[in-house]
């Protein structure tokens, strides 16, 4: 077998500010936290390697095309024109373009195994794609959209008793629950710039709304004066009314999205089968 060890993990581990996080939980180990944290760490380099044996072992070969489009990548991430001062960088920092050409073909070795899995053992058919949106309406309808008024009241532009007359004077004005008289109202007490546009403040879907006023509404219902809610140290009175109720998007229009998420419910399933039948054909000693 081959060791895995701190050092190894340090190599790959890609930033000084993980090395660091890494060298702390193993110089800490009698910690609980620390010792599962490492574990975990541990785990998925052994996993790696058990697919890159695996990748050797079917007798694939990495394209050379592919680790020298992961070092563009790289190269582009760090601001290198070419690949000298690629590895000049690599060395500030503790590595080396060979390194890097090492860890590019390795985790290119194991995204063609992953894909190789993919292609074989994920399929949806439109059956179970129909079913799952049948199963599932409520995530492909929008919500209702309001059109809302609102009066605010606040207490920081005036004393609390007359804040507690205007709203008094306020609900007395809108009590007849027309919309006409909560736009004259709006004009007349509210404090939001909306008070210039008779008190209209946005359409809105229902998850827009602010959170009190969208369980007034829910409570008290549409085509009404709502109030006074006090919110903080203002009283609010709202007055919502239907724009559009929601719709449920066409299955067509859904098809391939949903189509891509089950084909990744899949593949998550499938991904951790063909790990532990790969672990299960190891033997695997920890040593800390």
């Amino acid at each position: 077998g081959e060791p895995i060890t701190l050092r190894d993990i340090i190599r790959k581990c890609g930033s000084r500010r993980l090395t660091a996080e890494i060298i702390e939980i193993s110089n800490n180990l009698n910690n609980s936290k620390n010792s599962a944290a490492l574990r975990r760490i541990v785990d998925q380099f052994i996993t790696n390697k058990l697919i890159l044996l695996e990748f050797n072992k079917a007798g694939y070969t990495v394209p050379k095309q592919l680790i020298e489009d992961k070092l563009d990548m790289l190269s582009e991430a760090m601001k290198c024109k070419n690949r000298t001062e690629l590895d000049r960088k690599l060395k500030q920092g503790g590595s080396s373009l060979a390194e890097a050409r090492k860890v590019a073909k390795e985790q290119t070795a194991i995204e063609l195994m992953y894909n190789d899995l993919q292609q074989k053992n994920i399929n949806c058919t439109p059956r179970e794609i129909y079913e799952y949106y049948q199963s599932n309406l409520e995530k492909f309808k929008s919500s209702d959209t309001y059109h809302l008024n609102a009066i605010a009241i606040g207490r920081k532009v005036r004393p609390v008793v007359m804040q507690k007359v205007f709203a008094q004077q306020c609900h007395d004005e809108i009590k007849t629950n027309t919309l006409s008289d909560f736009e004259i109202a709006a004009t007349k007490y509210s404090d939001l710039k909306s008070r210039n546009n008779k008190g209209f403040v946005a359409t809105l879907q229902a998850a827009e709304l602010q959170k009190g006023f969208a369980a007034a509404i829910e409570q008290n219902g549409l085509d009404k004066a709502i109030g006074p809610l006090i919110l903080g140290d203002d009283f609010y009175f709202i007055y919502a009314r239907l724009a559009e109720k929601g719709k449920t998007t066409p299955f067509t229009e859904v098809q391939k999205r949903i189509g891509t998420t089950l084909k990744a419910q899949k593949f998550s399933v499938e991904k951790k089968k063909f790990i532990a039948k790969l672990k299960e054909s190891s033997r695997v000693n920890y040593n800390f």
